[in-house]
C-alpha cells in the first residue's frame, strides 16, 4: 500500500494501533486505509472510529478479521487481550454509515 501510495505521489501518514486509539491527528484524514490484519481493538479505537465516520470520514478495510477482539492498554503501553468477541461493538458503528 505504501508503495502504491508513493508511486503516485499520494501524501498519507502512517499510525499505529496505539496511535489510532490515541492520537487526534488521526480524524484529520479524510480517508484511512487499515491495510493489515486489524483484528485486535480497544475501546478507545472503536471510539475514535464511530466518532470519525460520523464526522464524514471515509475508512476502507483492505484485510479480514477486522475488530474481532477486544484489548486494553496497560499504563505502559502494552496489550492485553480480553477473551471474548467485541461484536457487540460493531452495532455502535454500523449505526454511524
Amino acid at each position: 500500500m505504501a508503495g502504491f501510495l508513493s508511486k503516485n505521489r499520494i501524501n498519507y501518514d502512517v499510525y499505529t494501533d496505539y496511535d489510532f486509539a490515541h492520537d487526534l491527528t488521526v480524524s484529520k484524514h479524510k480517508l484511512l486505509i487499515f491495510h493489515t490484519h486489524s483484528e485486535y481493538w480497544s475501546d478507545e479505537m472503536i471510539g475514535r472510529l464511530a466518532i470519525y465516520l460520523n464526522n464524514g470520514g471515509k475508512v476502507i478495510f483492505a484485510s479480514g478479521n477486522n475488530m474481532y477482539r477486544k484489548i486494553l492498554y496497560n499504563e505502559y503501553y502494552s496489550l492485553f487481550l480480553k477473551c471474548y468477541s467485541i461484536s457487540w461493538q460493531i452495532k455502535k458503528i454500523k449505526n454511524c454509515l
